[in-house]
C-alpha cells in the first residue's frame, strides 16, 4: 500500500514538472476542429528499399512459369509459387510432402513469368504453383510423380522454365 502511494506521490510530482507545449497539441487550443487550419504536406515518393543479402546458409530458387506449349505468361502474375517440404523414410525410398500456408517459403510470378524464393532453408522440396485453397499445380515428373528438388546452403538453383497449364 505504501509503495503504491509513493509512486503515486513521484507521478504527480513529475507531471507538474512538464511543461505544456501547446504548439506540438493535435488541435490548436482556443479552436474547434472544424476551424483549425490545415497544414498541406507534400508527400515524397519512397526510395527503393535495398533488396535483402542472401544469408549464406540458405538457399534461393530461381525460375519461370510459362504456359504449356508457349513462352508466355498466361497466368495472372502474383500468381503463388511455394515450397512443399519433403519428409523421406529412413532409407529415402519413401516421402511425403508437406505444404505449410503460414511458413512454407514463397514468393509470387512476377509481371515477366519470373520468380524468386530467397533464404531457403536446405532441404528436399516439391514446387506448387497457384492457389492452394482451390487451383494448385504439384510439377511433376515425366512419370507422373513430384518433381523433387534439393537445396544446398548459399546455392541458387535455377528450375529453369516450368510449364503450367492455363487456368480457363
Amino acid at each position: 500500500m505504501r509503495v503504491a502511494l509513493l509512486i503515486s506521490m513521484v507521478l504527480l510530482l513529475l507531471a507538474g514538472c512538464v511543461q505544456v507545449q501547446p504548439q506540438l497539441s493535435p488541435l490548436p487550443t482556443g479552436t474547434s476542429a472544424a476551424a483549425a487550419p490545415r497544414t498541406t504536406i507534400e508527400a515524397t515518393p519512397l526510395t527503393a528499399q535495398p533488396q535483402p543479402t542472401q544469408n549464406p546458409e540458405m538457399a534461393m530458387v530461381v525460375g519461370v512459369v510459362v504456359s504449356k506449349g508457349g513462352t508466355d505468361l498466361k497466368s495472372p502474375p502474383e500468381t503463388p509459387v511455394r515450397l512443399a517440404r519433403v519428409f523421406w523414410n529412413a532409407d529415402k525410398s519413401d516421402g511425403a510432402f508437406v505444404l505449410e500456408g503460414a511458413t512454407s517459403p514463397s514468393a509470387l510470378v512476377r509481371q515477366d513469368g519470373t520468380f524468386t524464393l530467397n533464404n531457403v532453408p536446405p532441404a528436399d522440396y516439391v514446387i506448387v504453383i497457384g492457389d492452394t485453397t482451390s487451383n494448385d499445380s504439384v510439377i511433376k515428373e515425366p512419370g507422373g510423380k513430384a518433381r523433387v528438388i534439393t537445396l544446398e546452403p548459399g546455392k541458387t538453383l535455377d528450375v529453369g522454365k516450368i510449364e503450367v497449364t492455363p487456368n480457363p
